[in-house]
């Protein structure tokens, strides 16, 4: 993402990922409209970067468990319109419960669940007890 290998990621390498994944809701031929500025105030908010508008890798070691997001958003179009319709305040509850639980983690969680809700009412025995070791 550093595209010019100077160890910052700066607006305007965030801006050439962006157009990527603009062009790609465009082929998409999709209503959703994701504005890049809005974007890159969520990135600031979520990894208050020392320097402005200025990534640097110090910031992402500081927010571990976000980096994700921030590749996500500028890589991953399906990711990225799932951060976008998610619920926030839902998301915030979730790594205030569980800190120690990764994005996976947290994925993972509901599949068990409903796959021991399937497997009650079908077999009617033994279920999947799935428990998170911290």
């Amino acid at each position: 993402m550093d595209l010019d290998c100077n160890g910052v990621i700066t607006g305007y390498e965030l801006e050439y990922f962006y157009e990527e994944q603009s062009q790609r809701l465009n082929y998409m031929e999709s209503n959703l409209d994701f504005n890049f500025e809005n974007i890159v105030c969520q990135m600031v908010d979520i990894f208050k970067p020392t320097s402005g508008i200025q990534f640097t890798l110090d910031d992402f070691l500081r927010r571990r468990n976000d980096c994700s997001v921030f590749i996500n958003m500028l890589t991953d179009l399906n990711k990225l319109i799932a951060f976008e319709q998610r619920d926030a305040y839902e998301d915030r509850n979730a790594k205030v419960e569980n800190p120690s639980w990764t994005d996976w983690d947290r994925f993972v969680k509901p599949e068990y669940r409903r796959i021991e809700s399937a497997q009650e009412n079908d077999e009617g025995g033994e279920v999947l007890n799935w428990e998170h070791d911290d």
